[in-house]
């Protein structure tokens, strides 16, 4: 959620890495630079997001012992602007002050590691860890994210 600490202005950014069919990863966190829009924010958190989710990979790579290429893996974002910066190389007046480092989704996206994928805010799950839900909208994303073991 953009610009939600009254103190500094920094936005709440959250993602969570699913395998086959949980959770195996998550974060809540206020990130250190300060977004200028919604979109930035969504980028930035894209960004660990994709280095998160690359780490991972590379750990299943070596205890499967794969060396055929991965598949690409689908990062999940409702902001069409930040999917847009993340598929274009170009820098614009909005994008050139982005420190270089959160512009890894461009990379692994050009390198077919990712693929940037739209969903509605709706069906995005990592709003539990963004915003306050009300209790209905809380319920059905707890249920969505927990697993049953059975």
């Amino acid at each position: 959620s953009w610009n939600d600490d009254p103190d500094y202005g920094r936005s709440t950014g959250c993602y969570e890495t699913f395998y086959m069919g949980g959770v195996i990863d998550h974060s809540s966190n206020l990130p250190d630079p300060i977004a200028l829009s919604s979109a930035e924010a969504e980028y930035n958190e894209a960004c660990l997001a994709c280095m998160a989710t690359n780490h991972l990979a590379m750990l299943l790579d070596e205890l499967e012992d794969r060396s055929e290429p991965r598949m690409k893996i689908p990062i999940l974002l409702d902001s069409k602007s930040a999917i847009a910066m993340g598929n274009s190389f170009k820098d614009t007046k909005h994008t050139r002050h982005i420190m270089r480092r959160y512009h890894y989704v461009r990379e692994g996206v050009d390198s077919g590691r990712f693929f940037l994928w739209w969903i509605s805010t709706d069906d995005m799950l990592a709003d539990i860890g963004t915003k306050q839900t009300p209790g209905p909208r809380h319920q059905l994303l707890t249920n969505l994210i927990l697993v049953p073991v059975q």
